[in-house]
């Protein structure tokens, strides 16, 4: 039988006969009532302000990268919205309003 990984070496678990690892290489804890249980070691917890400052710069790194719309943009885009949203508020009543005719004619034929 063949073995098939993922080329990311953290990545497991894709296929049901590979069992499901963490990024710490580890496999996950024993399941209770059908649930995964994380084992949270004291270390990890107490390390959980210095993760949260380093997530927190990541995320301010992250976002000076990102390409933000000009307000142009952003206002051209709006528009194309609300035009979408109208056309097919029109649409939709348009189907209703057959559809109750239709309804209406079968329940009048039925002696309703």
């Amino acid at each position: 039988m063949v073995e098939h990984r993922s080329p990311k070496s953290v990545v497991g678990g894709s296929s049901p006969s590979w069992p499901a690892e963490n990024v710490m290489g580890k496999k996950k804890n024993t399941k209770r009532g059908g649930r995964e249980i994380a084992a949270a070691s004291p270390s990890k917890i107490l390390s959980f302000p210095s993760r949260a400052k380093q997530f927190l710069r990541e995320v301010k790194a992250e976002l000076k990268r990102v390409t933000w719309p000009t307000k142009k943009e952003v206002i051209g885009t709006t528009i194309v919205v609300l035009i979408m949203v109208f056309f097919f508020t029109v649409y939709l009543y348009i189907w209703d309003v057959i559809f109750a005719w239709i309804i209406e004619g079968i329940r009048r034929a039925a002696g309703g």
